[in-house]
């Protein structure tokens, strides 16, 4: 194989696999992502749902720290969360001056249903 082809193929590789990862695989403390500092890069957190803010989202916590999860997409702002829940999420980081967001593409209930 070319020289060229196989470091495209790497590079490949490399970005796409957050995109291959399994839920659970990866899980980032809260903590551990807002001292990460990389946006846009792709994680999942697990915790519990402290404060809802309808269909913007909600705030998780786990042992580490407390942040804010936003909606990416509308099937996520149709659903009813609550305080109290179990979830994991995956999503994007955003680091917006101060503050850091979770931007979810899709959230794990305690239950193992998907949305």
């Amino acid at each position: 194989m070319n020289k060229a082809i196989q470091i495209i193929l790497s590079i490949g590789l490399v970005v796409a696999t957050p995109l291959f990862a399994t839920w659970g695989s990866d899980i980032m403390s809260i903590d551990a992502v807002k001292h990460w500092r990389m946006d846009d890069r792709i994680t999942h957190v697990r915790g519990t749902i402290v404060e809802t803010m309808g269909s913007d989202g909600f705030r998780i916590s786990d042992d580490t720290g407390e942040i804010r999860v936003r909606f990416a997409n509308h099937e996520l702002r149709e659903f009813r969360f609550s305080s109290g829940m179990r979830v994991e999420v995956r999503g994007r980081i955003v680091h917006d001056h101060h503050s850091w967001d979770l931007e979810a593409q899709a959230i794990k209930l305690h239950d193992d249903a998907v949305i």
